[in-house]
């Protein structure tokens, strides 16, 4: 094997971390921190797309990782660039549209976002990041059943989710309270009891209090019968007594 194919291999590799480093950071709403490490391997990226790009400049795939480590080293606008020359280049790459709207989502233009999401999805329906994502803008735009909508054909096309590495693009102000009770409810409504009061737990912890909500929702019907689940309730009750003093 040559030495540019051993390069490409690590490279693809490397850029598969970054986009899930990306979303995993952005599930928290926190900034995205990035590394001297991260920084210098973003750059190597950048500078190996670059000249693949330069080799050949319809390389719609290298137009798209390129986009992704701009993003990875928080240059939205110059990801937006590179993924729209990479839709430019490849009108039925879905991935990257998906990857378009992130960067749109990162710079809270929710609207761009949820069009680019959209397209994804229009090209690949089967994509589940895409749904996810397009959830997670149209509960950021306040569309709470809309949004619970695209989560639930997330978890339909990939139960994990919500769990795994990468489970959202969020932007910061988000509610990540009611983000982690649509997260529980899709969980309640499958019968994954457990994963639904870990979700609840989140959301408690992210600042949601309207446990009411809960209990009038029939598909969380099994999960207000857990002990579990009357403890996390005595513990807000508890905590919202002791605020009222």
């Amino acid at each position: 094997m040559s030495k540019l194919a051993v390069i490409l291999i690590v490279l693809i590799g490397v850029s598969a971390v970054v986009l899930a480093s990306i979303d995993s950071q952005a599930v928290s709403g926190e900034p995205v921190t990035v590394s001297a490490n991260t920084t210098l391997a973003y750059e190597r990226q950048i500078q190996f797309y670059k000249n693949k790009i330069q080799e050949n400049p319809r390389d719609a795939m290298a137009h798209n990782l390129l986009g992704m480590a701009y993003q990875g080293l928080q240059r939205p606008d110059d990801a937006i660039r590179e993924y729209k020359q990479s839709t430019n280049l490849a009108p039925d790459y879905a991935e990257a549209w998906n990857n378009l709207g992130s960067a749109y989502h990162v710079k809270k233009n929710l609207k761009q976002a949820v069009k680019h999401y959209r397209k994804a999805i229009e090209l690949k329906p089967e994509l589940a990041s895409a749904h996810r994502n397009l959830g997670t803008a149209l509960l950021a735009r306040r569309k709470v059943n809309d949004g619970i909508d695209a989560y639930r054909r997330a978890y339909e096309l990939n139960p994990t989710i919500f769990v795994e590495t990468g489970s959202s693009c969020a932007v910061k102000e988000m509610d990540k309270g009611m983000q982690y009770f649509c997260f529980a409810k899709i969980s309640a409504a499958s019968g994954r009891i457990d994963t639904a009061l870990d979700f609840l737990e989140k959301a408690h912890d992210a600042g949601f209090r309207d446990f009411k909500k809960v209990e009038k929702d029939p598909d969380f019907a099994n999960v207000v019968l857990a002990e579990r689940y009357q403890r996390l309730k005595t513990g807000v009750s508890t905590l919202a007594q002791s605020q009222a003093r």
